[in-house]
């Protein structure tokens, strides 16, 4: 019997690898075609009686008996296809509203996109958004009066407003803009029955009055939300930190002129900072927590809120007024500092768990800060975070 030898893998696979993240597939939500996978609300059927005037002056608001009258339909919402305009494809979708038009109490859209199965997104809340491809359809659009949900199949819908700063251009005019919502900013802390891994459909929420062109709404991948973010690396000891590739890995702060790098152990946490101004101390905050609330609005128990003194080498609990045991190692314009865990009453970060974390250092007498919109140490909402590696 003769055997013929044959190659398994002789030719090339045409298989397209499709784009996922963290093994999520199901990314695009709209693209080119309104079809079965939306809905939005019907319009009001209400219609305005309004005067039709041939020419006659209104003299103290009355309306002259000869006019004519004519009746003009309130249209809340109108969603429709446009051709030959569009991003990508060959259309786009036009949406008109006005919420006060008619007897409108509310206005939506939604999107059960890949066929109304349900989705799991549970991977991937901290590491992708939702992006539209918007445009104005005459002149500069400063904010959109607009909300957004994720609905899962139990009816429990997550929201998001369309702030300022999901306008990634900071505003929408005539040309293509991309408005960003990350997964992690909706109000998760309102919806803790929400079930992220069988989500049922995209709803968007109309409000006001408005005219856009909308196109290409999918999921992309995007780190956390919108606050500043570090990456900090766990090591196993104290022998580590003296090791230089062990800080060249770590991510830098840029505040001012200054830098700062963080690194945890099991016992310790560690801060080198590095200036070209006289820099006099380095205020940090920081939660021990990561299952607090992200959004809170007051400092907890397990807060953490210290200021680091460089003229006189000493590091103050700014919570109890109590100095705390810390190594500083001061080398002219850079400095280590060490403060074990057990000055803070605390006993470890967990690894791939996202803390909140803030700073603010002052060089000659002028404070700057890393996240925080303003001075204000005690509101943890507006902290930046740390994610433990």
């Amino acid at each position: 019997m003769n055997l013929k030898q044959v190659n398994l893998f002789d030719e090339k696979s045409d298989q397209v690898i499709k784009k996922s993240i963290e093994n999520f597939y199901s990314l695009s939500i709209f693209n080119d075609n309104i079809n079965g996978e939306h809905w939005w609300t019907e319009s009001g059927n209400s219609t305005l009686t309004i005067p039709f005037l041939k020419n006659k002056k209104i003299l103290n608001n009355d309306i002259d008996q000869s006019s004519s009258w004519i009746k003009k339909a309130n249209v809340c919402l109108e969603i429709k296809s446009i051709e030959n305009i569009f991003f990508s494809g060959s259309k786009c979708m036009h949406w008109k509203w006005n919420k006060n038009a008619g007897n409108c109490e509310w206005l939506g859209m939604g999107f059960g996109w890949d066929s109304w199965q349900g989705k799991d997104m549970s991977n991937i809340i901290d590491k992708a958004a939702i992006q539209l491809k918007v445009r104005s359809v005459k002149g500069i659009l400063k904010s959109l009066p607009l909300a957004a949900c994720l609905e899962d199949y139990s009816g429990t819908q997550l929201w998001i407003g369309f702030k300022p700063q999901t306008i990634e251009s900071s505003v929408v005019s005539e040309e293509w803009s991309n408005v960003i919502l990350p997964i992690r900013e909706f109000e998760w802390e309102i919806a803790p029955n929400f079930d992220p891994s069988n989500v049922k459909q995209f709803i968007v929420q109309f409000e006001a009055e408005g005219e856009i062109y909308v196109d290409q709404i999918e999921v992309i991948p995007y780190d956390g939300g919108f606050d500043n973010r570090i990456y900090v690396n766990k090591v196993n000891d104290k022998s580590y930190i003296s090791e230089k590739d062990t800080w060249d890995k770590t991510d830098l702060i840029n505040i001012s002129n200054s830098t700062i790098q963080t690194i945890v152990d099991n016992n310790n946490i560690y801060f080198k900072v590095t200036s070209d101004k006289d820099i006099k101390s380095l205020e940090i905050a920081f939660s021990s927590n990561y299952k607090l609330p992200r959004k809170r609005k007051y400092m907890y128990s397990s807060d953490n809120h210290i200021n680091i003194n460089f003229k006189n080498n000493i590091v103050e609990n700014l919570k109890t007024s109590i100095l705390v045991d810390a190594s500083i190692n001061n080398q002219k314009k850079s400095f280590d500092i060490i403060i074990p865990f057990s000055e803070l009453n605390f006993e470890n970060f967990e690894q791939n768990k996202v803390y909140k974390i803030e700073f603010g250092i002052t060089e000659e007498n002028i404070k700057k800060v890393w996240n925080l919109s303003q001075e204000n140490f005690n509101n943890p909402s507006l902290w930046g975070e740390m994610v433990i590696k």
